[in-house]
């Protein structure tokens, strides 16, 4: 059922409808696993330790973002920190880390594509994204790592194969 949602996903004047669908799915997953033991059979909180000591939310707290109509068809290898304030109707793949420690701060609109090898460090800045932008396929990265860095990102712009910006940086829409 995941392989169909990454397949058959199309951004578009749609996108809501396949987002509220991706939710009903994964939970009808969960359900069918929970009425089999499967969930049982699976101990996350390992994984929920090791995630809370890196700054990551939990695996429950990573699917509770799908509340706003995100899309997370893979909510153990996505990475968020509580320091990243996501907006409604992102698309999150697998692989892709948001993360805000110390002073750093990520901000993330509506309606945006993350493929997987993305990677949106704020540590020591600030980093603002707009919506309805692609980052990826190839990797993306971002980094505000350094003391006075801002990066900030417009709306409708696509990134592709694995460009990188850091420090002050101020990229318009596209």
């Amino acid at each position: 059922i995941l392989d169909v949602m990454y397949s058959t996903h199309r951004f578009s004047q749609h996108a809501a409808d396949f987002f509220g669908l991706g939710k009903i799915i994964f939970s009808h997953c969960l359900n069918i696993l929970e009425r089999r033991g499967g969930i049982q059979m699976l101990n996350i909180e390992p994984i929920n330790k090791a995630r809370i000591a890196a700054g990551f939310l939990t695996v429950e707290e990573t699917l509770a973002l799908m509340d706003n109509g995100n899309l997370i068809p893979d909510p153990f290898s996505t990475l968020v920190s509580r320091g990243v304030l996501l907006g409604e109707n992102n698309l999150i793949y697998p692989g892709v880390t948001l993360q805000a420690s110390g002073e750093g701060k990520v901000v993330i609109g509506n309606g945006n594509v993350l493929h997987s090898g993305t990677m949106i460090d704020a540590s020591h800045g600030r980093i603002e994204i707009g919506s309805d932008n692609q980052f990826g396929e190839g990797g993306f990265t971002a980094k505000a790592n350094q003391p006075g860095a801002d990066i900030h990102i417009g709306s409708v712009c696509r990134f592709l194969n694995n460009p990188s910006v850091f420090g002050r940086t101020r990229l318009e829409d596209g």
